[in-house]
């Protein structure tokens, strides 16, 4: 970055923390404070994949978990089939009782985006899938 920078002939010059680009002590500083800016990024990416790969082998499964259950799914298609509206299947409660456990029932444009992928013959996700698989192996 620093280098297209001076093969443009862009030169900085701070007023407040007194940083010119023009003269080498400036070159030097500007290096050292892009270093450790690198190194601090550097250690936040390992950090974070510390704790990722900590968490699977805790059981827990990284990620957010889809919006509707394999349950959901299969109801509200059945309910798109016999032409149900969407507010109307919001209104039962047999949709709030097939989800995940303490979360609340989908939302309107949840439903309605997944009415566009069953029109469109989408079987559940396989990426939802893989989280299920998961789900179960832990135990959770």
């Amino acid at each position: 970055m620093s280098k297209e920078i001076a093969d443009r002939n862009i030169e900085l010059r701070s007023l407040t923390e007194n940083l010119d680009t023009t003269s080498a002590y400036g070159k030097f500083f500007f290096h050292v404070i892009g270093s450790f800016a690198q190194l601090e990024r550097d250690l936040i990416s390992e950090r974070t994949r510390a704790g990722i790969a900590a968490a699977k082998e805790r059981g827990k499964v990284p990620g957010r978990r889809p919006a509707i259950t394999p349950a959901q799914w299969d109801w509200i298609g059945e309910h798109l089939r016999q032409n149900v509206p969407v507010t109307a299947m919001l209104r039962d409660p047999a949709l709030a009782v097939l989800g995940w456990p303490d979360a609340p029932k989908p939302h309107r444009a949840t439903v309605y985006q997944y009415k566009a992928l069953m029109a469109a013959g989408v079987p559940y996700p396989a990426e939802w899938e893989k989280y299920l698989h998961r789900l179960k192996s832990s135990d959770i």
